[in-house]
């Protein structure tokens, strides 16, 4: 018997070198997006909003604008502290917490990969790769590993 299930999608739109970050999220209580603005260059947060088009509780819509807090903050080491300082508690919902690191996860994949020139040959990529994320995960717990791909797909991507 299916007791609960919970969809997750994040869309990533460009212009220059500022993203805007949409993650959907919907539960059988929950339906509700983030949009958060970042410059890639500086990783400053410039905007940011989230909207619920379906909630548990007429409450639940009261905590929406705490997401404008987090305009100005740098993602470096310690922003999941800081929004989990601004985004939960009695004030916050531990919803908008989880997609705004989501979309702190998506920016610090975007950042490393579009530092690195369209036309980088691909073994050079993924030694740069392995160096920016080195002891992340299992994947990357030494740069003298080499994974090997599964998809040619993810090649291209790459």
């Amino acid at each position: 018997m299916l007791l609960f299930q919970k969809h997750k999608s994040i869309s990533v739109e460009q212009e220059d070198r500022i993203v805007k970050i949409d993650v959907h999220f919907k539960d059988y209580f929950h339906e509700m997006n983030s949009f958060i603005t970042v410059n890639l260059d500086t990783k400053v947060i410039l905007s940011a909003e989230a909207k619920m088009t379906a909630a548990p509780w007429d409450l639940c819509y009261e905590v929406l604008s705490k997401m404008e807090e987090l305009v100005g903050l740098r993602i470096q080491k310690g922003i999941n502290e800081q929004v989990q300082k601004i985004l939960s508690g009695a004030d916050g919902c531990v919803h908008l917490v989880e997609l705004t690191n989501d979309t702190i996860t998506t920016v610090v994949q975007l950042v490393d990969f579009h530092r690195m020139p369209k036309e980088m040959p691909y073994k050079e990529k993924m030694q740069k790769i392995k160096e920016i994320n080195k002891g992340i995960c299992h994947t990357y717990n030494s740069t003298e590993r080499t994974p090997k791909l599964l998809s040619e797909n993810t090649q291209s991507q790459i």
